[in-house]
């Protein structure tokens, strides 16, 4: 993502609990605090695991702290963000606009509704959360798509490369993709 931002000639700014001290050097990338980060950014995308720990890291208050207009992102897990407080967000004009690729409960996302009901996945949480996902939907300054990140024609015919390779060696007394 810096890659591709510093091509559009954006400064970087950046929060990470480990720098990634090579990206200053290649990108001219900045570390800020994330309180920083929030005040001053046009865009925030998060990349970052979901721990436990990280459960709603992004919740009103750190909606508050962003720049008025700024868009908000999140490709990395849904448990990071509190989708009612981003709905306040969006419903009070304050974010430029939504993008979401991750959603706390996919299994009911996208119409399978019914589907998880029959598969017994359903919790009072989820059951709120998608009713924010429905009200977010309705605008049009937010995206929310299936969490297909992988689903490219490139990142298939790498998981294909990857597995025939490790199949053929496997097949041919290698140890190379052995896990012990």
């Amino acid at each position: 993502v810096c890659r591709l931002a510093k091509c559009f000639n954006m400064n970087l700014l950046a929060y990470d609990v480990y720098e990634k001290r090579e990206l200053d050097d290649e990108l001219g990338l900045k570390y800020v605090s994330l309180e920083d980060l929030l005040a001053n950014s046009d865009i925030v995308t998060l990349h970052l695991p979901y721990t436990g720990q990280n459960y709603h890291m992004f919740s009103a208050d750190q909606f508050r702290k962003m720049k008025e207009g700024a868009y908000f992102i999140n490709t990395s897990r849904g448990e990071i963000v509190d989708l009612p407080a981003l709905y306040a967000y969006i419903e009070n004009g304050k974010l430029g606009g939504v993008a979401l690729d991750v959603l706390t409960c996919e299994s009911m996302s996208f119409s399978c509704d019914r589907l998880a009901a029959q598969l017994e996945l359903q919790s009072l949480e989820c059951a709120n959360e998608m009713k924010y996902v429905k009200k977010l939907s309705a605008y049009n300054n937010v995206i929310i798509t299936p969490h297909i990140a992988y689903a490219t024609l490139d990142s298939i015919d790498y998981i294909l490369e990857v597995s025939m390779r490790s199949i053929a060696d496997v097949i041919y007394g290698g140890k190379s993709s052995r896990v012990v």
